[in-house]
């Protein structure tokens, strides 16, 4: 749902990036060895976001679940009422 969100400029900067880690990989496919530490490093970083991605989704699964989080309704806030706030100065006439 968010691709329609992403501009055409965007769209090409990701596609751009992709190309450039596709290249770096390729010299490391070839053994260069500092392409071989760049694309270990970068792979290192999409799968931390993944780990990062799948905790925060379990985590939100056990939030959501009322039995295991035993979350109770949270408190009314004591502002919100049917009757204006109290005035420090009581409205008046302007004199």
């Amino acid at each position: 749902m968010w691709i329609p969100r992403l501009s055409l400029r965007s769209l090409l900067a990701i596609v751009t990036g992709l190309c450039l880690y596709f290249v770096v990989v390729t010299f490391a496919a070839r053994g260069n060895a500092a392409a071989q530490a760049v694309s270990a490093a970068l792979g290192s970083l999409v799968l931390a976001a993944f780990v990062y991605a799948l905790l925060f989704l379990a985590a939100l699964f056990v939030a959501t679940l009322p039995g295991i989080a035993g979350r109770k309704k949270p408190p009314a806030s004591p502002f919100a009422t049917d009757r204006p706030p109290p005035q420090v100065l009581p409205p008046g006439g302007a004199d």
